[in-house]
Parts: C-alpha cells; structure tokens; sequence
C-alpha cells in the first residue's frame, strides 16, 4: 500500500515538472521569435509579441 502511494506521488511529482519544463520552453521559444521580428514578450498576461 505504501509502495503505491509513493508511486503515486512520484508520477504527480514528474507531469508537474513536465508540465513546468514545457511551459518554460514554450516561453523561451516564444522569446526568441519575438526577439528575432523586433519585438519583445509582453511583461502580463499571456504570452505574445509587443513592440519594444
């Protein structure tokens, strides 16, 4: 039973960090386009290009 749990707490512990990493890189990603049309990533709210 305790195996489980663990088990259980180690694969919530592993799609958060997943999901952590892959917004991370999707923002990286988003900056880098922003960045190479001349524009920057808006400080709020979701992620997209402003002029500078």
């Amino acid at each position: 039973m305790l195996k489980k749990i663990v088990l259980g707490l180690l694969i919530v512990g592993l799609v958060a960090f997943s999901f952590d990493f892959g917004r991370r890189w999707e923002l990286s990603k988003t900056a880098e386009y922003c960045f190479s049309i001349g524009k920057k990533i808006s400080d709020a709210g979701p992620a997209y290009c402003v002029s500078k």
